[in-house]
């Protein structure tokens, strides 16, 4: 079983200072890149190693994002016999289809779903 998420690193390690105010993190796709960035990042915090002043830090690597999806308009259709429109329905098994209910003169449910009418048992 592959359980890794698409688009995100396989190892990971971060540790806050401890004010809260920054956060050191390393990630990788790869063991040993990680163990070294690791080893460095803690050299950096134990205070055995600097950054020279003309090395400029890298910016954070930025993780893919997927562009928002644009929300489905749904046309609802319109009854052809009743000129009122439908609804969507579902049942338990996911399957959909589309009608609409009313009430006649003498109080009986009807479902109609644009091609024929039933009375509601």
């Amino acid at each position: 079983m592959d359980n890794k998420i698409e688009g995100y690193p396989i190892y990971q390690w971060s540790k806050f200072t401890e004010d809260r105010l920054e956060q050191f993190v390393v990630r990788s796709n790869d063991f040993y890149d990680f163990i070294a960035a690791l080893d460095n990042i803690k050299g950096l915090i134990a205070g055995n190693i600097s950054i020279p002043d003309n090395q400029a830090i890298p910016e954070p690597l930025q993780l893919p994002t997927n562009p928002p999806e644009e929300p489905e308009t749904q046309i609802i259709p319109e009854c052809p016999i009743h000129h009122v429109l439908m609804k969507e329905r579902r049942n338990k098994s996911g399957q959909t289809w589309w009608d609409h209910r009313f009430k006649d003169d003498q109080d009986q449910w009807h479902i109609c779903n644009g091609k024929k009418e039933r009375v509601q048992s």
